[in-house]
């Protein structure tokens, strides 16, 4: 219709101007609020309930309206027959608001924790199910908000000074003098910690993720953004932006950095914090939080064949026990002796049979492969070392080295045979470390 001149665009940024976004079973639409183009996109919402036999729920629907005057909002309103919304709203826990995140916008995500907090208190929870509690609900509560706004310091916290204290004391309100600083207790299982996810670490990672769809998608509201927030020159802004996110998106620009790939086809931007390039939350994570040592007694407390109450509670009162004496036990070695066995290949095709590893995992890795003909007689053999690597990483190498011999040497009829699913999916799905992306292109437009 935007096309068609039937309605215009509300806005419009460097030739980007949104005229819908679709979120689950949300539509949303922008138009100019002029009296013809009003009509027009009522008769397109009637056409649509009567040719798919959907009809639009009016009740559950709100229409914006902004630079007229009051009366006219009210005639806008009715003739939609929805009600007039104003600013601040809220949608999936986020409050809509113009201008600039005050402590006052994220405040009723706050008040949700409390209320969550006070039907908790007194009910005689062991210390298991607090945990249970803080990872599954309390730190999910915020996420929606967390992924658009930077939350201020002293929000934050607030926040994690209730979690903190209905963990220790069962009262979020009670405070309880611990041994241990709360970075320990929230470091991963494996490092000493119990795996709680810190607001401000949650909040960097989520807005993260923001940057980088604006960054690379291709969407439409990404353009926008983009139209928005970059110059000319393609770069990010650098003064006052009269927006709600900008202050979040300023604060983690410097923290997303991404790495060209440069290809034949189309030149794209990876993400290094992951073996496939593409951004995951996770991986944020992983890079800004506060990293510790792997602990060896954490192996014993988390253990599978131990009831997760009682692992709770060894921690909880005896970690202290495991953490200055080092428990160890003696590992047993049994030598097995495994037979390998392989098919022959087919008549004039070479078979390549692979292995990789590394020592440590990661650690110093190497991979070797060897080539038979089809009556298996030997044609070459070869082992390269890859530095530091883990096993995936070295699996994925073998096959690229193998493959790179075939094509240097005109042997493209051959079968890799490979013992590794996970290496097998990455290859099937294309999802390869990123490192070897543009290697694996380049074999397969040759083989």
């Amino acid at each position: 219709m935007v096309e068609e001149n039937k309605i215009m665009p509300m806005v419009n940024f460097r030739g980007v101007h949104p005229t819908h976004i679709l979120f689950a079973d949300d539509v949303f639409l922008f138009f100019n609020g002029h009296k013809r183009k009003i009509q027009k996109v009522l008769k397109l919402l009637q056409d649509y309930q009567s040719s798919s036999g959907q009809v639009v729920n009016q009740m559950k629907s709100k229409i914006f309206v902004g630079g007229v005057s009051e009366a006219r909002k009210q005639q806008i309103a009715n003739e939609y027959q929805m009600n007039l919304a104003n600013f601040p709203e809220k949608y999936l826990g986020v409050i809509l608001q113009p201008g600039g995140v005050k402590s006052s916008t994220v405040w009723r995500v706050v008040e949700m924790l409390q209320n969550r907090l006070a039907s908790w208190i007194g009910k005689m929870l062991y210390f298991k199910d607090r945990l249970t509690l803080i990872k599954s609900i309390l730190c999910s509560i915020p996420i929606y908000n967390m992924s658009v706004y930077k939350w201020h310091v002293s929000v934050v916290k607030i926040c994690e000074r209730l979690i903190r204290n209905f963990l220790w004391t069962s009262d979020p309100y009670d405070r309880k003098c611990v041994t241990l600083k709360w970075d320990e207790t929230c470091a991963p299982m494996e490092k000493g910690g119990l795996s709680i996810r810190r607001m401000e670490v949650i909040n960097k990672s989520l807005l993260m993720k923001l940057v980088w769809k604006i960054q690379n998608s291709k969407a439409e509201w990404a353009r926008f953004m983009r139209a928005k927030f970059y110059t000319i020159n393609g770069e990010w802004i650098s003064g006052y932006k009269k927006s709600s996110i900008w202050s979040g998106l300023k604060w983690v620009i410097d923290e997303v950095e991404e790495l060209p790939i440069i290809s034949r086809q189309e030149d794209t931007g990876i993400w290094y914090g992951t073996m496939s390039g593409e951004f995951t939350v996770s991986s944020a994570v992983e890079l800004i939080r506060l990293h510790y040592n792997k602990v060896k007694w954490a192996k014993y407390v988390w253990n599978s064949v131990q009831h997760p109450t009682t692992a709770s509670n060894i921690w909880n009162y005896d970690f202290m026990i495991f953490k200055y004496f080092e428990l160890k036990n003696q590992p047993i070695k049994i030598q097995i002796i495994v037979e390998i066995r392989f098919h022959l290949p087919e008549i004039n095709q070479a078979l390549i049979c692979y292995d990789g590893a590394s020592r440590g995992n990661p650690g110093v890795a190497v991979y070797g492969f060897i080539c038979r003909g089809d009556h298996g007689e030997i044609i070459y053999v070869e082992a390269k070392g890859l530095d530091i690597a883990n096993n995936f990483i070295a699996e994925v190498m073998a096959i690229i080295g193998a493959a790179e011999w075939a094509v240097q040497n005109s042997k493209f009829n051959i079968c890799i045979n490979s013992d590794s699913n996970a290496t097998i999916k990455a290859y099937i799905s294309g999802k390869l470390p990123w490192i070897c992306q543009v290697r694996w292109n380049r074999i397969k437009q040759l083989l």
